[in-house]
């Protein structure tokens, strides 16, 4: 398992300036409280940021409190990456096939964290093209304690510096 430092905002220096708006609307929901809850946010107030997103449900399904996620909104532009709509399918399933480990690792992560995490994630997208994806994963809770849902907004870009 890959070791997450603590999030820290400085590393959204290197993010692109729609990943950095995101992080800037997320603060602002979130106002005094450690992470906003689902109604805090209102999609009509960052409309360009829709194709973007992912909205994952985190479910205990288990008597030992195992947390399990699912896709609930999948945005059109990582439909189009995946070349399939993950909405409802849990993430093992609607993960790209490559990433399926590091996804539930990540989304682990942020659920025992309660923290932001932004990552660059350089992958191969459905068409084929290598792309580097700035990722930034948020959580929500409707109780300020416990991760309900996580939030995640991406951009992809052609990767100029292929190997």
């Amino acid at each position: 398992m890959t070791e997450n430092p603590p999030f820290n905002p400085d590393a959204l220096a290197h993010a692109t300036q729609g990943v950095q708006d995101f992080y800037t609307y997320w603060c602002k929901i979130r106002g005094d409280k450690k992470m906003p809850c689902r109604a805090d946010f209102d999609p009509i107030d960052i409309p360009y940021h829709l194709p973007g997103i992912l909205l994952v449900d985190v479910l205990a399904t288990s008597e030992t409190g195992e947390r399990c996620f699912r896709y609930r909104v999948v945005g059109d532009l990582e439909i189009e990456a995946r070349n399939q709509n993950p909405t409802g399918l849990w993430i093992e399933d609607g993960a790209y096939p490559n990433t399926k480990d590091r996804a539930l690792e990540t989304y682990k992560h942020i659920q025992g964290s309660a923290e932001p995490l932004f990552r660059v994630i350089t992958n191969i997208n459905a068409r084929g093209v290598p792309t580097d994806e700035f990722v930034l994963f948020v959580p929500l809770s409707e109780d300020d304690v416990t991760v309900s849902q996580i939030l995640v907004y991406s951009e992809q870009r052609p990767r100029l510096n292929k190997p």
